[in-house]
């Protein structure tokens, strides 16, 4: 075997091309509405390539690694380093390897290794001191993240086909009134985060001011729906039905009608432990996201989950969703 690792530049991107339209079927197949994939796939691949490419000057710089096997193109990665969101104190920011991780076939043994450890180099080169790496359900990588110490950190779990939901209550959509009530039931969310996984969510003092800021920005944003569960005078939870986030969606795949839940709280799942009513009040919740989703035209959705948060994990595999990808944290 001689494999060789280099970063990608522009001379590459018909193997890159190459690899990444590879990816993308084998993708599709385990999950074809989410992973969706049709005649335009190639070209769009080809188009966001030279977007990242061709920039100078990007607001995220990326990490681009191709394995080449005497010259054959057998493997690549795409890393970033995780712009932190403001709620969330870190001394330095994690490198986060992306879905486009992926190693042909009769790749010689040895090659996710070898991208795996180079990759993170590059990633500690810019000045990274912790690592991520995202891994689709069923792809080879998790065992070789797992060989080198990587453990499940966040579930994004996913569902498509929202037929047949109730038509949104007006009742159920967030007004001004009700962000004191959003910032109270966010304060036990993030103190289970914080349970979770201390070193992954480390929450800023100032997290509960930052975050009211946030929600009465969002209030504005026409892209997304921004849902409550009241309980009389009490908001029990939480949620708010978005699109998908480029971090969150691979760029191979088009993320148009693809929908993202992350901030998700109802006092049913408050407890990590156990599920509270049977998760009645917070099924109502979702599906009042799912029916927005419904209206907005989105055929699938993907939720974020803490892996350690056993409630909610069971809440939402009891309304249908399975796990898509999951992040997986370097110990």
């Amino acid at each position: 075997m001689s494999l060789s690792i280099d970063a990608c530049t522009i001379d590459d991107l018909p193997e890159m091309l190459q690899l990444l339209d590879a990816d993308a079927k084998l993708r599709h197949s385990t999950n074809p509405v989410l992973w969706a994939y049709d005649e335009n796939t190639r070209s769009r691949i080809e188009t966001n390539l030279r977007l990242v490419l061709e920039d100078n000057n990007p607001r995220i710089r990326e990490y681009w690694l191709l394995a080449k096997d005497d010259g054959r193109p057998v493997g690549i990665t795409r890393a970033i380093i995780v712009p932190v969101p403001p709620i969330y104190q870190v001394e330095t920011a994690p490198g986060l390897m992306l879905d486009e991780c992926y190693a042909v076939a009769d790749a010689p043994a040895g090659t996710i290794q070898s991208l795996l450890e180079s990759t993170q180099g590059a990633l500690r080169e810019a000045g990274c001191g912790a690592f991520i790496s995202s891994c689709c359900a069923g792809s080879p990588w998790r065992q070789v993240l797992e060989e080198n110490g990587y453990a499940p950190v966040t579930l994004f779990m996913s569902k498509d086909g929202f037929q047949n939901n109730e038509i949104l209550s007006p009742m159920d959509v967030a007004a001004d009134d009700d962000i004191a009530g959003i910032i109270a039931r966010s304060t036990e969310h993030r103190q289970n985060l914080s349970e979770a996984n201390p070193v992954f969510w480390n929450i800023h003092p100032d997290a509960d001011s930052i975050f009211e800021k946030w929600m009465r920005i969002s209030l504005t944003l026409e892209d997304r729906t921004m849902l409550v569960a009241r309980n009389n005078e009490v908001i029990d939870g939480y949620a708010i039905a978005q699109p998908v986030t480029a971090v969150q969606m691979p760029m191979t795949h088009d993320p148009s009608g693809i929908g993202a839940i992350d901030d998700f709280y109802h006092r049913d799942f408050g407890d990590r432990s156990r599920l509270m009513n049977e998760g009645s009040g917070a099924t109502e919740l979702l599906k009042a996201a799912e029916g927005a989703f419904e209206q907005r035209g989105v055929r699938a959705a993907l939720v974020v989950c803490p892996d350690n948060w056993r409630s909610k994990k069971t809440f939402l595999i009891n309304n249908g969703y399975t796990t898509a990808k999951t992040w997986m944290l370097k110990h």
